[in-house]
């Protein structure tokens, strides 16, 4: 319980934000709509850590080439962000992935959600929320003179096939 206690979401920013096209999101075209819902989603198992378990499907970079990190390409980030949550104290970065789904669940429109672990400062965690899915080819390797000090951790797509979050075990 300690451990969540450090984990405190300081602020979440939920920007309106214009309907827009349904993406090819998810890796390898497995994108969908519920049938139920219609909401975006994607076709898959949820994603298994050893401990955590993110009721959303994991989004692999186009290219794992990269030896600098991976962002998701800014102008892409802009245009579909739909909001973030700071996550403060938390060197262990899959821990603040699973407690991101539950805010992206509880966000009007999110569909998928990206986490950052910030380089710079030792323990700053944020995760972004967007209304539509994530592409591979939208995680862009990190580089240039002025690199970001964030770093992607992992990037998620929402799932059609579940039912309810499963709250993990292990706060």
């Amino acid at each position: 319980m300690a451990l969540v206690a450090l984990l405190l979401i300081l602020s979440t920013v939920i920007a309106a934000v214009g309907a827009v096209p349904v993406g090819h999101g998810g890796d390898g075209g497995d994108d969908a709509r519920d049938d139920k819902t219609g909401e975006k989603c994607v076709n898959g198992e949820p994603t298994q850590f050893a401990e955590w378990i993110i009721n959303y499907k994991i989004v692999p970079p186009a290219s794992n080439t990269s030896t600098t990190g991976y962002i998701i390409d800014p102008d892409w980030m802009n245009a579909h962000k739909t909001g973030n949550s700071v996550l403060i104290d938390d060197t262990y970065h899959i821990y603040a992935e699973a407690k991101c789904q539950y805010s992206c669940n509880g966000t009007p429109g999110c569909v998928a959600y990206v986490g950052y672990e910030n380089k710079a400062t030792i323990g700053d965690f944020e995760c972004y929320f967007f209304e539509i899915l994530i592409e591979p080819a939208n995680i862009v390797p990190r580089h240039g003179p002025n690199m970001d000090p964030r770093e992607l951790t992992h990037a998620f797509n929402k799932l059609c096939n579940v039912e309810a979050p499963k709250e993990n075990s292990k706060d």
